[in-house]
């Protein structure tokens, strides 16, 4: 029978079971940041460049050339336009693309507060 304490019980070790698994899941090596061909950065930080070098390639999968060079030169393309399209944004746009990349920062202490805030799992 589910009694009230019992669903605490199970609530509470659930909670800690979540919270175990997303300290040894969650990542805190982001790779270096691309050199950018030159480029400037104006809004993405060294680690905002590591965030998208990793998203590029799964998102960007088939699309992204075959062969290894090619491949890390479309991800220094994309990374680099992202940049200027964001640079090209509203002041209260841009902020709350900081945001995400604050969520989307791996290190568990840091991104766990976002996360409650906005909601993200």
């Amino acid at each position: 029978m589910l009694t009230r304490r019992n669903l605490f019980k199970l609530g509470a070790v659930s909670g800690v079971t979540l919270l175990a698994i997303e300290t040894f899941h969650a990542s805190p090596e982001i790779p270096p940041a691309l050199d950018g061909l030159g480029h400037s950065f104006e809004f993405l930080t060294p680690v905002d460049r590591g965030i998208l070098s990793k998203f590029t390639p799964v998102i960007l999968a088939e699309a992204l050339p075959e062969s290894n060079e090619e491949r890390v030169l479309a991800i220094k393309e994309v990374i680099v336009g992202w940049d200027i399209a964001v640079s090209g944004l509203p002041p209260l746009t841009q902020q709350e693309i900081r945001k995400l990349f604050l969520v989307m920062d791996s290190n568990f202490i840091f991104s766990l507060t976002p996360r409650l805030l906005t909601g993200v799992p």
